[in-house]
């Protein structure tokens, strides 16, 4: 039988009854680059790094090239909260202004009580009320919202760009680019919303006066085996080169990647080498590198609740999955995790709305690695 490794990396796509290479099928649809790894039997199995070599095309990329997680970054702030939460005998149940000096303000047609009724969990499953996708816009409006936000456009890293602290992402104040964070619909209902935990980052700080950069590399990232992850700002010094950000094939976005200090929502950078350790520790109910990160009580929740992850399926089934994806201003990226199967991989590209490639890439290791995908 032949090598899956091999069959994803030489059979990737089936077009018109010919197989296509994945670099074959990056050329015909324009990904620059893509790092993947997968995990099997609850181990990283391999680390590969896809670029088109061709003069022009870009620069290499390598396993171990950081590139920018975008929305993945909130599953990991989710795990820190718990970690932070439990390190300090908290319930996860009690209302986020019982953790931070910082009250939510309500929208002038929504009532002030749901201030004191937000919790810390409902803020981490995206049902804190605060704005998000479909309860932003219009900005006076309590109802009848158009579909867009949760999201942040990030900062264009170039001289003379101003960046706002978190007091002016708060408050929705210049230079921010992004609107006030405020309470628009009750709590409870579902609303996709970077915005809450952005929140959760600043009742982070306040509760461990550490900046969240600092507090989540030393109590989350390095614990869990994810030495070549940061949500520092920009790429430090001491990690290798990162990838540059793409809207299309041979062309970098200005400054060639956006700044987002918004990091709890937007701002972690890591390899897909690392996104594996998350996928071993939720598969292993909380453990990895034989460090218990989270509890076996806190790792079930977080996947029967979905904390910070989504999932589909019934926690039974064979094809049970968790997994997320992200988009930034020219990065995509995406995990997942079969925990039955003790399986899960991680892609990160260079590029754009590539959510269609990572789909392209999930499904060719689906079919190399017989993963059973059923699910009632």
């Amino acid at each position: 039988m032949s090598d899956p490794q091999w069959i994803f990396e030489n059979q990737f796509y089936l077009d018109n009854g010919q197989w296509l290479s994945i670099r074959e099928r990056m050329l015909q649809v324009g990904v620059p680059a893509v790092s993947v790894a997968y995990v099997g039997d609850n181990q990283t199995l391999w680390r590969a790094a896809y670029f088109l070599p061709e003069p022009g095309m870009g620069q290499a990329i390598y396993p171990d090239t950081p590139f920018q997680a975008a929305s993945l970054s909130k599953p990991h702030a989710a795990i820190g909260v718990q970690v932070l939460f439990a390190q300090d005998g908290l319930d996860l149940s009690s209302p986020v202004i019982a953790h931070t000096s910082w009250t939510p303000p309500c929208r002038s047609c929504a009532t002030l009580d749901w201030s004191a009724d937000v919790t810390v969990l409902e803020t981490l499953q995206h049902k804190g009320g605060f704005i998000g996708r479909g309860n932003t816009y219009p900005l006076d409006a309590c109802a009848n919202f158009t579909p867009d936000g949760g999201g942040f456009a990030g900062y264009e890293n170039t001289p003379g760009v101003q960046l706002p602290t978190l007091a002016e992402i708060l408050a929705g104040a210049p230079p921010a680019n992004s609107p006030p964070i405020e309470l628009t619909v009750p709590p409870g209902t579902f609303h996709y919303s970077g915005m809450g935990y952005v929140v959760m980052m600043r009742m982070m700080e306040d509760m461990t006066d550490t900046p969240f950069d600092d507090w989540m590399r030393e109590n989350v990232l390095l614990p869990m085996g994810m030495s070549g992850s940061t949500y520092a700002l920009g790429p430090p010094d001491w990690l290798p080169a990162a990838a540059d950000g793409q809207v299309s094939l041979m062309q970098s976005i200005p400054g060639l990647r956006n700044l987002y200090p918004e990091s709890a929502a937007a701002g972690l950078y890591t390899t897909a080498g690392d996104l594996c350790q998350t996928v071993i520790m939720l598969n292993s109910k909380g453990t990895v590198g034989g460090r218990q990160i989270l509890s076996t009580a806190q790792a079930t929740a977080m996947l029967e609740q979905q904390i910070g992850i989504f999932t589909a399926g019934n926690p039974d089934d064979k094809g049970y999955i968790f997994d997320h994806l992200g988009e930034n201003y020219g990065f995509t990226a995406y995990m997942c995790g079969y925990p039955n199967q003790q399986a899960g991989w991680a892609a990160m590209v260079n590029l754009n709305n590539a959510g269609d490639f990572c789909t392209e890439v999930s499904n060719a290791l689906i079919r190399a690695y017989s993963i059973d995908t059923t699910r009632s």
